[in-house]
């Protein structure tokens, strides 16, 4: 890459883009960064998200990642009063931004009143879903996140997120 990169076949804009859409990224810290945005509805912060990445690559699976998420105060805040009809929905609203279509809230809700999945299991089949990975590759959230995360060792502030969002581009230029 660096002799593509020296010898101008690719601009340094193509070589963040490579990275930052290569497999390796795709299996291992993006699952990270959606369950963030999909659990929590903002930027991550940089330690926690670096924390989460470390210990899923490490080993530590999806599921106990998002357990965390479960445990922790943040999440207790917004949705511990909520029983699974309610947590179902709002997942629908804030992850997919729409309402509960009749069958998939019929398998989610059943789900977890069989106690076959955990509230964790059901935010990361919300946030692994197709719908929510295709509505995260238009926005560009996801993809602004981590290139700041990995290029800047930062997470950028909601203001400047937003800006680039309304762009319609990420900091290395139309996608």
């Amino acid at each position: 890459m660096g002799g593509c990169l020296n010898n101008g076949a690719i601009t340094k804009p193509q070589l963040i883009l490579i990275f930052s859409t290569s497999p390796e990224f795709d299996i291992m810290i993006a699952p990270i960064a959606r369950l963030y945005f999909a659990c929590f509805q903002r930027i991550p912060d940089y330690g926690g998200l670096q924390y989460c990445i470390n210990a899923y690559t490490s080993g530590t699976s999806l599921s106990s990642v998002a357990q965390e998420f479960i445990n922790s105060q943040e999440f207790i805040n917004v949705y511990s009063s909520l029983n699974n009809e309610a947590f179902v929905t709002l997942l629908y609203q804030n992850v997919l931004g729409r309402d509960p279509d009749t069958e998939g809230y019929n398998y989610w809700l059943g789900q977890l009143n069989a106690e076959t999945i955990t509230k964790g299991d059901t935010l990361i089949g919300f946030s692994e879903s197709t719908e929510y990975k295709t509505k995260n590759s238009n926005n560009y959230n996801l993809q602004i996140t981590m290139v700041y995360a990995a290029m800047l060792h930062k997470l950028p502030a909601q203001t400047t997120l937003d800006e680039w969002v309304a762009e319609g581009q990420s900091p290395m230029g139309t996608l």
